[in-house]
């Protein structure tokens, strides 16, 4: 009989997995289905990660840095004390009853009349009752004014109207307001009440005036009068700015005025302004020398207060140019008022202008030729010579000249007069000749 060898099942690669009874069966069979939501298993081992070693350990973990750790502290105590401090006051809030809105019995408030504007005769006067805590009134209280013994309103305590007094005081003085509460709530409150007296508005126009000037009159307009008045019946309602002609450069209100029935309020100004002044210098001529620089002079104010003390400083002049000519004008360097009433003028922007006279110079070495007499008076010159004096740099010579002698007569050492000497070059106009006396013969 042939014996056949069987061979061994082949084992089904996944997982195995017992039953109830302790039977293997494959991991496929009887599966349970997945329950919506759960986790899927798989065949695959999950890896635990390991936690970190302690400090110096094997696969050890750096902590964080000290710095990120000191700021987190911080932060943590900053938090706790904000939080603590909130608290705190929460609490001394609380204890002073802050918070506490609701009404109380009226015997638990206390109360006061408060004036909301200034009490005058002849204007309203609003005051007003309050309390320093909400008040629980009866519905039946009622609140009465009385002033100077007089009743003169009632109200209930939840009508804000009733809360409040417009009144007009009979006169100026003292007067006494006290206010009741009447029903089964009681309540009196009393204070007296200085009225003053009625008060008028003048507002003036502003106005200007220049230093020295007397006072503008005062243009204005009041309002406030009481009992028929009228600007022109009340006496002394003579207004005028707080200044006069001496007062220094700057800005006067209105004086006060003291009238006996009337408080006055008083507005506008009046603008005082530097006075304008010339100023005028000795001796601002010179020769000419080459240069634009003035000569140095003495300064005077025209149109000053008598008595002020002011003048004029400057450090330097100088003309226009440096050429010779009349009426040019002169130009200073740091023109400045000093004194101590300097700051209420200004100088008027005067031009100061001086002169520059030619400069005198002289024909040196000119030569008249000796002649023959021949009945004329010609003469012709040996040399025109040269001019001294002229400043150096600056470029002339001598142009045309001409002479004549004195007469025609012969003799020696004749008198010969020069008609004409021409200066010629680009400075010639700031200069003028002085002429020689030549002498020559005129022989037979």
């Amino acid at each position: 009989m042939e014996n056949k060898r069987k061979s061994a099942p082949k084992k089904e690669s996944g997982a195995k997995s017992e039953n109830s009874k302790g039977k293997r069966t494959p991991a496929s069979a009887g599966r349970q289905p997945e329950k919506k939501g759960a986790a899927k298993k798989t065949g695959v081992r999950k890896t635990v990660e390991k936690k970190p070693a302690a400090k110096g350990g094997a696969g050890a973990v750096n902590p964080a840095p000290n710095g990120e750790a000191a700021v987190g502290v911080r932060s943590t105590l900053t938090s706790v004390v904000l939080w603590t401090v909130i608290f705190a006051i929460a609490l001394m809030l609380i204890g002073l009853n802050v918070f506490n809105t609701r009404p109380v019995p009226l015997e638990q408030a206390v109360a006061s009349i408060n004036v909301e504007n200034e009490a005058r005769y002849g204007a309203e006067s609003r005051l007003t009752l309050s309390f320093d805590k909400p008040v629980d009134f009866d519905k039946e209280t009622e609140i009465v004014w009385i002033v100077d013994g007089t009743e003169v309103k009632r109200g209930a305590p939840t009508d804000k109207d009733g809360m409040t007094l417009s009144h007009r005081f009979s006169s100026v003085g003292g007067h006494n307001v006290t206010v009741k509460a009447e029903g089964k709530d009681t309540l009196t409150v009393s204070r007296d009440i200085d009225v003053k007296k009625p008060l008028l508005t003048l507002t003036a126009r502003n106005a200007r005036k220049t230093y020295g000037e007397a006072n503008p009159d005062v243009i204005f307009q009041v309002s406030g009068f009481v009992d028929g008045d009228t600007q022109d019946s009340v006496e002394g309602l003579e207004p005028r700015f707080d200044a006069d002609e001496k007062s220094p450069v700057g800005e006067y209100g209105v004086a006060a005025l003291t009238l006996d029935k009337y408080d006055v309020a008083v507005s506008g100004k009046l603008t005082v302004t530097p006075k304008e002044i010339s100023i005028a210098a000795e001796n601002l001529t010179k020769v000419y020398d080459g240069s634009d620089a003035a000569p140095e002079t003495e300064f005077s104010l025209r149109g000053a207060v008598g008595g002020d003390d002011v003048s004029v400083v400057c450090g330097s002049a100088k003309f226009g140019d440096k050429n010779a000519g009349v009426n040019k004008k002169v130009t200073f360097d740091g023109l400045r008022l000093a004194g101590k009433d300097a700051a209420n003028y200004r100088l008027d922007g005067t031009t100061l202008k001086g002169e520059i006279l030619p400069k005198e110079i002289t024909l040196d070495g000119a030569e008249v030729s000796d002649k023959q007499f021949d009945g004329g008076r010609a003469a012709t010159f040996k040399s025109l010579g040269r001019f001294t004096g002229v400043v150096e740099g600056d470029e002339i010579s001598v142009g045309e000249v001409s002479a004549r002698f004195e007469n025609a007569s012969a003799g020696k050492g004749k008198t010969v007069l020069i008609d004409k000497c021409v200066i010629q070059g680009k400075d010639a106009a700031n200069y003028k000749v002085k002429l020689p006396l030549l002498k020559a013969d005129i022989n037979n």
